[in-house]
């Protein structure tokens, strides 16, 4: 659903778009009627259709489910289009590159402190369901007609087939519901943390915010309820980076990817958690038995093709000073995250890196 926002999404979806267009060229034999010209017709229809309604659709689910959750008191932080990012700053929507920084969606809206959790995580599902309600009664009351008729009917199977899948998302918004039904400290834990990351996505740092905001679980609670305070922790040992604690940043860090490798994550989720924890264990201790173990077989290609990403690219630069003790390589890796830094449109990630540099280079003196 993501991918769509990407410039390469666009650029690939309009290359199969263009490839079925030539399909339906070479089959054209000068005669509509033609039965193979039909049939490539219709499959090219029903393609352009579920392609260009995905991308409609989004816009629209995410767009109306914004607008609900602004009603609410919830507040525009970014909304990512292609590679534009309009970004809150100083209290403004500024437009910058969607460069150096690696989002997990492409619109934020941060919660205000007495949102309904149901609310603010379900916004999008209550209305793919209106949406997928319209479709349908269209279909039915609209007169007949193939082109519009099949329209609809695809947009309403494309939204039921989304709403069916839910259950099988990595953060399934029900299951996080259910884990903060009667429980107010992990309802605000949970909201604390998607406060603090909007906050700080709009121009607070995080070593500038109260203590109090990065209040955590016990061991006990993270492992019952991880999709409910596996925020809050990352957030805590990324603060504590940003302050040179590596040794409490390890120890959060540790707990989170203990946990959160056990779940069905996302790939983005997957590889963003392993790469804290072998930072952490890098900055305190350099265990290279631990690290080896962390990086398996897939992570250090993984981050390599990710070295646009300002955070990959100070892990990489870590990675190759530290562990491989390979000055001329880390020099290279150096140079890179100087460059990303000046084009990061995130002032307080850029901060943020700056500092967790300083302390790389304080392990060398």
């Amino acid at each position: 659903m993501q991918s769509i926002w990407s410039r390469k999404g666009l650029l690939r979806l309009l290359a199969f778009l263009f490839f079925c267009f030539i399909m339906q060229y070479f089959a054209y034999s000068g005669e509509e009627t033609n039965t193979f010209y039909l049939v490539i017709s219709y499959i090219n229809f029903g393609i352009a259709v579920f392609f260009w309604g995905s991308f409609v659709t989004v816009i629209l689910t995410a767009a109306i489910s914004a607008l609900i959750q602004k009603l609410y008191g919830c507040e525009l932080i970014y909304l990512k289009i292609f590679g534009t990012l309009f970004i809150k700053e100083d209290g403004k929507l500024k437009r910058r590159k969607a460069v150096a920084i690696e989002l997990a969606e492409p619109v934020y809206m941060m919660p205000p402190e007495n949102i309904s959790p149901k609310l603010w995580l379900c916004g999008f599902v209550y209305v793919s369901i209106a949406l997928t309600a319209i479709y349908a009664i269209l279909a039915v009351l609209l007169p007949k007609s193939f082109w519009i008729t099949g329209v609809l009917i695809i947009l309403a199977a494309k939204e039921f087939f989304f709403l069916i899948s839910i259950p099988k998302l990595p953060g399934n918004p029900f299951n996080i519901i259910k884990q903060l039904k009667d429980d107010e400290k992990a309802r605000r834990l949970f909201i604390n943390s998607h406060r603090i990351y909007g906050l700080h996505l709009s121009g607070t740092n995080m070593w500038d915010m109260p203590y109090e905001w990065f209040e955590l679980p016990t061991e006990e609670e993270f492992a019952a309820k991880p999709l409910v305070y596996s925020g809050i922790t990352a957030l805590a040992y990324s603060r504590l980076m940003d302050e040179g604690r590596f040794l409490e940043a390890r120890q959060l860090a540790e707990m989170n990817y203990n946990i959160k490798t056990a779940l069905e994550l996302t790939d983005y989720l997957k590889y963003a958690v392993r790469a804290d924890f072998l930072f952490c264990v890098i900055m305190d201790g350099c265990d290279r038995e631990l690290i080896a173990r962390i990086c398996g077989d897939d992570l250090i290609e993984h981050l390599k093709s990710k070295d646009g990403i300002l955070v990959y690219s100070r892990l990489l630069y870590a990675y190759k000073l530290l562990v491989n003790k390979n000055t001329t390589k880390a020099a290279e890796r150096f140079a890179d995250f100087e460059k990303l830094s000046k084009s990061c449109p995130v002032k307080t990630i850029t901060d943020s890196e700056q500092r967790i540099i300083k302390h790389i280079h304080e392990k060398i003196l």
